[in-house]
């Protein structure tokens, strides 16, 4: 994982800041902050949320944005992912005991990635502009992805939940002097997070589904039997749909779509491609796995069969 292995010194001191950061917070909120904190380093544990806070490493090539900036955006990817991950706590479990702590946190912790910005960005850069914008692309995308059924009929909205992700991207851009790249940044950035979310969603239809949240992978199982999108199948109909019809087949075909569209845009950027080039073929391989053992157990089967007639 070059992607990740070559910004290990980054990503440490990024964490230590965000560390100290978080110790600064009231009292009743210190242990908290920081228990989230630790669930989302990667260094301490299985954490997939690496976008957000490598991104401007990934485009500096592309960007020119000095290793500072990059660390800089980082810190406030940081912040930013916590800031959404806690409201998402929230609205996936508003019974949940203790939410008004969880809000709080929260917006400690939009305090400080804004000020990571405010400290880049003075008030009449453009870069106000992007951070409007994707906040209300993010709240769109979460409010109205049930009802319009996103990744069937609008895919790039899928990306919208994790917009504010792309404010690395764009900062990165404005720090090195290279925003006549935006648009090919920003539709490079949003074909990486359709991508992850399709990833995510795989990993976790399951739970989705229980919960009656919106997941890319129940909706392309939806479309394959003609459901309306207001009809969820049942746990055993998904898996049926992913080991008999071949349901990750096509669902990751369109994850290899997006990398050919990727590859095609004029981004120099060789960390992101083969971060998505490692999402594509996660999903490629778990389709292939699941139609080989399939195809075994049938031709195992069949065997078995002629073997018995044979006697």
């Amino acid at each position: 994982m070059e992607w990740f292995d070559e910004y290990m010194e980054d990503v440490e001191a990024i964490f230590a800041e965000a560390a100290r950061l978080v110790s600064s917070f009231p009292a009743p909120l210190v242990e908290m902050g920081l228990r989230y904190l630790e669930k989302s380093n990667p260094l301490l544990t299985e954490s997939t949320n690496y976008i957000c806070y490598l991104l401007p490493f990934w485009l500096q090539e592309a960007t020119g944005a000095e290793r500072k900036g990059c660390r800089r955006l980082g810190l406030a990817g940081v912040f930013m992912m916590l800031h959404y991950c806690l409201l998402d706590d929230v609205m996936d479990s508003p019974e949940q005991r203790g939410w008004h702590k969880t809000l709080a946190l929260g917006h400690l912790c939009y305090i400080e990635y804004e000020k990571v910005y405010r400290e880049l960005f003075p008030a009449f850069s453009p870069f106000w502009h992007a951070f409007n914008q994707y906040s209300a692309e993010w709240a769109e995308a979460v409010s109205m992805e049930l009802e319009h059924d996103f990744f069937l009929n609008d895919r790039i909205k899928v990306a919208h939940k994790a917009s504010p992700v792309k404010l690395s991207a764009v900062g990165s851009a404005y720090l090195g002097g290279t925003d006549h790249l935006l648009p090919a940044i920003t539709a490079a950035v949003d074909t990486v997070l359709v991508t992850l979310q399709m990833s995510d969603d795989a990993e976790d239809w399951e739970k989705d589904l229980r919960e009656g949240s919106y997941n890319c992978l129940l909706s392309w199982i939806r479309s394959m039997s003609n459901r309306p999108s207001g009809a969820s199948p049942t746990p055993d109909e998904v898996r049926q749909a992913i080991t008999v019809s071949d349901a990750l087949q096509g669902y990751a075909a369109i994850a290899a779509e997006n990398h050919a569209r990727l590859q095609r845009l004029s981004i120099s950027s060789p960390h992101l491609l083969a971060f998505h080039q490692a999402m594509a073929d996660s999903l490629k391989q778990e389709a292939d796995y699941i139609y080989e053992e399939r195809n075994k157990l049938m031709s195992g089967g069949f065997s078995y069969i002629l073997s018995n007639l044979a006697k």
